[in-house]
């Protein structure tokens, strides 16, 4: 991110390092999006998703988002995914029963293609205390999902740009988190401008 060029200028001086966006968007990215869910959670739900995905590890505030979800469960329609494995699954296992949630997130565990899971979701949360580029988010906007994430360092709000393509809450903020993703589902980022926003990468 354009962000972190400037961290290692603020700690090196002058350096010669440019920002240079990884490549998300291609035909491979594209075609993964078409794969078949076989899953019978998803496919058996037809409730909309909301939908998280990174290490199941303590930057990635995951709690934040259980608990923000916790908030608003009870005036929408949404359930909950949590792609990904780690260190506090067990951890975040006990919150979402303490919240009795069980029935309403859903925590598939690694999956290889994460995408196919976006394409059938409608908000995309990343809920981390800190990011490098949070290409997992752009993936999501990509696959058509509004995002709602942190305004962590560095990486979402550059991609977001003043809540253009996307809403943008305080970190470790799980208040505003929920009320921000009822505001995504409220208002929804159209595709065509997730597109705008996808094509820098």
């Amino acid at each position: 991110s354009e962000d972190m060029v400037k961290q290692y200028q603020e700690i090196f001086g002058k350096t010669k390092h440019v920002c240079v966006y990884n490549i998300i968007k291609d035909k491979d990215s594209i075609k993964m999006q078409e794969e078949e869910i076989n899953d019978n959670w998803i496919l058996n739900n037809k409730n909309p998703f909301i939908i998280a995905a990174g290490r199941l590890a303590i930057w990635k505030g995951f709690d934040d988002l259980i608990n923000a979800y916790s908030l608003i469960k009870n005036k929408i329609p949404h359930k909950l995914i949590i792609l990904g494995d780690g260190e506090d699954r067990e951890k975040l296992s006990t919150l979402i029963e303490e919240k009795n949630l069980t029935d309403d997130i859903y925590m598939p565990g690694y999956v290889i293609n994460p995408l196919k899971y976006f394409k059938v979701s409608k908000i995309f949360v990343l809920s981390s205390l800190s990011e490098g580029m949070p290409n997992v988010m752009i993936e999501a906007m990509m696959c058509g999902c509004t995002p709602v994430a942190t305004n962590c360092k560095t990486g979402p709000a550059e991609i977001i740009k003043n809540n253009e393509y996307g809403y943008l809450s305080p970190v470790k903020n799980h208040t505003k988190l929920a009320e921000n993703i009822l505001r995504a589902i409220e208002n929804p980022i159209d595709k065509h401008k997730l597109d705008e926003a996808v094509n820098n990468f």
